[in-house]
C-alpha cells in the first residue's frame, strides 16, 4: 500500500480541463499537462472534464481514443497532487522529443503547444499530475459548485470524506510509485537537456 499524507483539508479546489487531458491522466497515458498559469491555490485538486470537446490545441491522431463518449458534467472520481515546473517555450526539438517519448503526444506540435506558448510571453508550465481514483464519486450541485474554471467543494462532509480517503490510502493510484517516478525523471531529463 502506498503511503501519502497531507495536513488539514487540501481537496477544496477543482481543476477543470479538456476532456482529452482528464481522460488521458485518468488512464495513466500522460502524467503532465501544459499550462500558461498556475490555476489553483492548492496543490491538491479534484479533476473534472470541461463540458465540451473543443480544444485550444489541434489534436494529433493519438488523441482519438480519448474523444469518444460525451463528457460527464455531473460526476467526479479523480483527485491529484500537482506540481508546476516552469519551462521555456521556443525549442521545437524539445516538443518533438516529448512527442516521440510518448509523454506529450496528444497534440500536433506546430498547432499545439508550440503555437500556444508563442502567443504568451511568460509563465509556461508543465504541470505534473499524481492522479488517484476516489473510492466514490462526488457530484456537482451536491458536493461542489461549478463556477467557470474555478470550482470549490461546498459540502463540508464531502471535503472530510475525500480527505480521509486520501489520508487513509483508500484512493487507488493510477500509476504505482516506481512507474510514476520513472516517467517523471524521464521528462525532467528532457527539460534539463534542452533548457540549461
Amino acid at each position: 500500500m502506498e503511503e501519502y499524507q497531507t495536513k488539514g483539508y487540501d481537496f477544496k479546489c477543482g481543476l477543470v480541463d479538456e476532456v482529452v487531458n482528464i481522460r488521458a491522466l485518468a488512464k495513466g497515458y500522460q502524467i503532465i499537462s501544459c499550462k500558461t498559469r498556475e490555476a489553483c491555490t492548492s496543490n491538491y485538486v479534484y479533476l473534472r472534464e470541461m463540458v465540451t470537446f473543443k480544444s485550444k490545441f489541434k489534436l494529433s491522431p493519438n488523441a482519438n481514443q480519448f474523444m469518444n463518449n460525451p463528457p460527464n458534467p455531473h460526476g467526479v472520481s479523480y483527485i491529484s497532487k500537482i506540481e508546476y515546473v516552469n519551462i521555456p517555450y521556443d525549442k521545437r526539438r524539445f516538443w518533438e522529443q516529448m512527442y516521440n517519448n510518448g509523454e506529450f503526444n496528444l497534440w500536433d506540435i506546430q498547432d499545439g503547444p508550440e503555437k500556444l506558448f508563442k502567443t504568451i510571453s511568460k509563465n509556461h508550465y508543465f504541470v505534473f499530475f499524481r492522479v488517484y481514483k476516489l473510492p466514490f464519486e462526488i457530484h456537482s450541485g451536491i458536493d461542489y459548485n461549478i463556477c467557470g474554471r474555478s470550482e470549490t467543494i461546498n459540502n463540508g462532509m464531502t471535503l472530510i470524506k475525500m480527505q480521509n480517503a486520501y489520508n487513509k490510502c483508500e484512493c487507488e493510484p493510477i500509476l504505482n510509485n516506481d512507474e510514476y517516478e520513472k516517467r517523471y525523471k524521464k521528462i525532467m531529463n528532457v527539460i534539463k537537456l534542452h533548457f540549461k
